[in-house]
């Protein structure tokens, strides 16, 4: 049985490339970065594993990138780790991270904390 994707009304689909990262989050897929031997890629997609949907996603990562490896927690966040930025370059140990679907409560709050526990620590080493 052969099945056809559907196109993203505005955007269509993902141009045709390598190198990219690829997640699964329940019957959602996702398709970050990559390279078609001219351009960098930094979008980011999903397709409806049920519907076969595609979808370009509004997130913003840093820069573009390719040759990287990504994976996702249970609760939907994204983490890409070893990206190459331009071309023909060495991998870098740059970590980006980007929420799939809202966190729930609990992470939000564990965030917060980890965030006021470094401003805290910031402040005080630039006090010393």
């Amino acid at each position: 049985m052969r099945r056809t994707c559907n196109r993203d009304d505005r955007y269509g689909y993902p141009e045709a490339r390598r190198c990219h990262s690829c997640v699964q989050l329940c019957h959602v897929a996702y398709v970050h970065g990559g390279y078609n031997g001219h351009t960098i890629f930094g979008d980011l997609w999903m397709i409806d594993l049920l519907t076969m949907q595609w979808t370009r996603l509004p997130a913003v990562i840093p820069e573009p990138v390719y040759f990287h490896s990504a994976g996702v927690t249970i609760t939907g966040l994204m983490v890409i780790h070893g990206v190459v930025v331009q071309i023909d370059t060495q991998r870098s140990s740059k970590v980006f991270a980007v929420w799939l679907k809202v966190p729930p409560l609990k992470e939000l709050c564990w965030q917060t904390l980890i965030d006021t526990a470094r401003r805290v620590t910031s402040v005080e080493a630039v006090s010393s």
